[in-house]
This record gives C-alpha cells, sequence and structure tokens, in this order.
C-alpha cells in the first residue's frame, strides 16, 4: 500500500487492489474510488492541480495480456480519464514521476 499527503493535509491511498481511498487525519473516509478495469494499482501521485494520478496493471484492456493502467481523479474522487498503455507483451508500472513541463507524467515500466 502506498500513501501520500494531499495539500489540504489528507491522506491519499491505494488499497493495492482496484480502489483509492482519501482519509482525513483522524481515519476518517472522505471518498473511496473503485476502478473496474484497473487489476491492481501499485503507484499514486498527488499532482499541482489538487488531483490524483493513479497506476498500476490492468488485464481487462489495452494491447497485451498485461498493460500499464493510469487515472485522474479530481480532488472530489471523481474520474476524469483512464487509460492503458502498453505492447503485445506484459508491462507494469513501476513509477509515476511530475515533470515540470505541463501535464506530462513518464512511466518507468519494465
Amino acid at each position: 500500500m502506498k500513501y501520500r499527503i494531499t495539500p489540504d493535509g489528507n491522506i491519499v491511498f491505494n488499497t493495492r487492489t482496484e480502489a483509492v481511498k482519501v482519509s482525513d487525519d483522524d481515519g476518517g473516509v472522505i471518498w473511496r474510488y473503485e476502478f473496474e478495469d484497473a487489476s491492481g494499482l501499485d503507484e499514486i501521485l498527488c499532482i499541482e492541480e489538487d488531483a490524483i494520478l493513479v497506476a498500476g496493471y490492468t488485464n481487462s484492456f489495452g494491447e497485451g495480456s498485461t498493460n500499464i493502467f493510469v487515472a485522474k481523479l479530481d480532488s472530489d474522487g471523481n474520474l476524469e480519464w483512464q487509460e492503458a498503455y502498453g505492447t503485445e507483451d506484459m508491462e507494469f508500472c513501476l513509477g509515476l514521476i511530475e515533470t515540470t513541463h505541463s501535464d506530462f507524467y513518464d512511466l518507468v515500466k519494465c
């Protein structure tokens, strides 16, 4: 399980399955989002625009049997977009990096 602190002091974390949860500092759940198309979530990143970027893998859609899954949620837990990236081989996300150039994020994969 990975977690990050949002700019407003809440805690956002993935459950290592298909869900992301945001809690306050007392542990109360503010919101929870379950992804239907993710098979597992490995990375989470709070980005400048008060949004949350999550990454993991999917066996549900994309080119190959296992592809990188990336999604963006707004600060209220609404899905903005989700994508699968990959080839016919198996790909997994090893990390998310916020860059200083516009809205581009590097995915490190193998």
